[in-house]
Formats: C-alpha cells, sequence, structure tokens
C-alpha cells in the first residue's frame, strides 16, 4: 500500500470534522460518536479497510428504502377522495410507510416539503386551494404519525405546475397529485 493512501482516510475524516470517528458499528462502515455513520459530502457511507460484500450498512447508507423518499408523488385518484382534500385508505396507507421511515431517519431528516398540484379543470382559484387543502392534509396526516411539524414546509400550486398535458384524461390525471420531498442527510 502507498503512503498517500494510508494519509488519506486519516485526512479525509479530519476535514469532513469526524476525527473521532471509530469502526464500532456494522463492520466494515465508520462511525461517528454519535453512533451515526460517516458520510462524504454526497451522503455515501465512508467504508473501512474491513468491509467486504458481506458487510451490512448501518441504516441510512445508500439504502434504497430510505432513497425513495428523496421524491414521492402520490396520484391524487388513489390517494384523495373525489375532489375533496380527505384521504382514501391508500393515501392513508402510504403516508404511514413514509412516517415510519422518516421516523426511523430521525435527525437526519433536515426537511420536508409537501407540494399540492391539480389539472386545469374548473377556476384557477378552486384549484390552488384544493391543491394547498390536500397538501395540509398530507401534513397533517403525517405529524399525526409522529413527523416534526416544524420540518414540514406545505404549499399549493393549483394548475400552475403540470407534468402532463391537461388536453386529455391522462394527462389531467398525472397532473393531479401530491409530491413529498424528505432533505437530509441519508
Amino acid at each position: 500500500m502507498k503512503k498517500g493512501t494510508l494519509l488519506a482516510v486519516p485526512l479525509v475524516l479530519a476535514i469532513s470534522g469526524q476525527a473521532g470517528a471509530h469502526e464500532n458499528g456494522p463492520a466494515g462502515y465508520w462511525i461517528d460518536s454519535q453512533g451515526q455513520p460517516v458520510m462524504d459530502r454526497n451522503g455515501n457511507c465512508i467504508r473501512t479497510g474491513t468491509w467486504n460484500a458481506d458487510s451490512k450498512a448501518p441504516a441510512g447508507c445508500g439504502d434504497q428504502e430510505f432513497q425513495s423518499l428523496r421524491h414521492i408523488s402520490m396520484a391524487a385518484g388513489t390517494t384523495f377522495e373525489f375532489d375533496s382534500a380527505r384521504l382514501k385508505n391508500k393515501g392513508r396507507q402510504q403516508l404511514d410507510d413514509i412516517a415510519d421511515k422518516v421516523g426511523r431517519l430521525g435527525d437526519r431528516v433536515t426537511a420536508i416539503e409537501v407540494d399540492g398540484f391539480t389539472d386545469n379543470s374548473g377556476p384557477a382559484q378552486y384549484n390552488m386551494n384544493l391543491s394547498k387543502q390536500r397538501a395540509r392534509s398530507v401534513s397533517d396526516y403525517l405529524v399525526s404519525r409522529g413527523v416534526d411539524r416544524d420540518k414540514i414546509q406545505t404549499r399549493g400550486y393549483g394548475e400552475t405546475h403540470p407534468v402532463a398535458d391537461n388536453g386529455s384524461k391522462a394527462g389531467r390525471e398525472r397532473n393531479r397529485r401530491v409530491e413529498i420531498r424528505v432533505r437530509g442527510n441519508y
């Protein structure tokens, strides 16, 4: 092994403010003094020299389970009652799963954005209000499941940000949605 390689890991840890990191967690990964995995600036967990293909990554280390939280689009037709902000069972089930994952991530979640959207059917102001009500309904439900309200930002965009052509039924269905983005170090 080259001398430069031996100096690289301590240097990276010192620069990232993780000089107190140790390998006291799952074999093959650096863990900080609070028991959290040490990550690089891209959010990837830093592996130790003992890492191998059988090493089990700590929670939040590139686990697809959590990566899915980065952007979730919930179709209004399966999430809400028709022309309403009232959640259907399927919508509540999906939000239960999201709340569970956010809870397991804990303080690694820094912000949650909940954005409501509609199609262009009906008056623009009505659609704006419905999109805000749906986003608020999702936020309120997440809070009822233990998510910190202070981390949630709720917005309604009405018909102003379509993702599909409002000229077709399929396009209008795609535009009626709530999008959730969970920000953080995971």
